[in-house]
C-alpha cells in the first residue's frame, strides 16, 4: 500500500509546475495517468488542494486493481508498487515544493535570511524533517535552527505545537532577554550561548531581526 501523505509530508503542489510536468486540471483537482509494468496497468494519480489520491486500473480489463490498496505482500503487487514510488518521486521532486513552517513570522523571517545573506535552510535530519539549520558559507557553522516543537517543550502555557527559532547570543545577554513568553532558554542546545524565540506575532519583526543579525555575527 502506498502511503501519500508520508510521501507527500511537509509538501506542497505548486499548480504551474504540475501543469508543466503533464497533469491536467479535472474539476478542483490535478490529476495525471502513468502506464507502468510493460504498458499493462495505468497508474491514476489525484492531487487536490488538501489531499492526494490514486488508482491502479487493469488496462485490458478497464477494473480498478484494489489489491495495491491493501498490505498485501505478494510479489507481483510489490513490483506494482515500486515502479508506482519512482513515479512518485519523480512527481515530488518537480512538481511540489517544501511546506514545513505555517506561521507568516517563520516566512518572513526565511525570506528575510536568503535575502540578507543569500543563505537558504538545510534539512540535514532524516528523522527531523521539520528542523532547518542557515549555516555560514565560509565556516559551515550554524547562526540559526528552525524547529517545530511540542509547546510544552519550552512552557506549558504554549500550544500543542509551534515554531521556534535558536538564535546565539551573548550569554549576559540572554539571562536578560529571556521572559517566558517570547523569549526562553535555549531547547535542545547549550543554554548559556544559545536561546529559544517563539515564533508568532508577538515579537516585532525589527526585534527578531536585529536578534538575527547578532547571532550571524557572534557565528562568523
Amino acid at each position: 500500500m502506498l502511503d501519500l501523505n508520508k510521501i507527500f509530508q511537509y509538501q506542497r503542489p505548486n499548480v504551474n509546475k504540475l501543469k508543466a510536468f503533464g497533469f491536467t486540471k479535472q474539476g478542483e483537482n490535478y490529476e495525471i495517468r502513468q502506464a507502468i509494468l510493460n504498458n499493462s496497468f495505468e497508474f491514476l494519480l489525484i492531487i487536490g488542494k488538501n489531499f492526494s489520491d490514486y488508482q491502479v486500473f487493469d488496462k485490458a480489463t478497464k477494473e480498478e486493481y484494489l489489491l495495491i490498496k491493501t498490505s498485501h505482500s505478494g510479489s507481483f503487487v510489490g513490483e506494482m508498487a515500486e515502479e508506482c514510488e519512482k513515479f512518485l518521486a519523480e512527481v515530488l521532486q518537480n512538481c511540489f515544493e517544501q511546506d514545513i513552517f505555517k506561521e507568516d513570522k517563520t516566512k518572513k523571517l526565511v525570506t528575510w535570511i536568503e535575502h540578507e545573506y543569500q543563505v537558504t535552510p538545510e534539512f540535514p535530519w532524516e528523522k527531523s524533517p521539520d528542523y532547518a539549520v542557515f549555516r555560514h558559507e565560509n565556516n559551515q557553522k550554524w547562526f540559526a535552527l528552525l524547529m517545530v516543537l511540542p509547546g510544552v517543550k519550552l512552557s506549558p502555557e504554549l500550544p500543542q505545537k509551534i515554531e521556534v527559532l535558536n538564535l546565539k547570543g551573548n550569554p549576559e545577554k540572554i539571562l536578560q532577554r529571556i521572559d517566558n513568553k517570547h523569549i526562553f532558554k535555549a531547547y535542545h542546545m547549550n543554554k548559556k550561548y544559545w536561546y529559544s524565540i517563539y515564533l508568532n506575532d508577538d515579537l516585532p519583526d525589527e526585534i527578531l531581526f536585529e536578534l538575527l543579525k547578532e547571532s550571524f555575527l557572534l557565528t562568523q
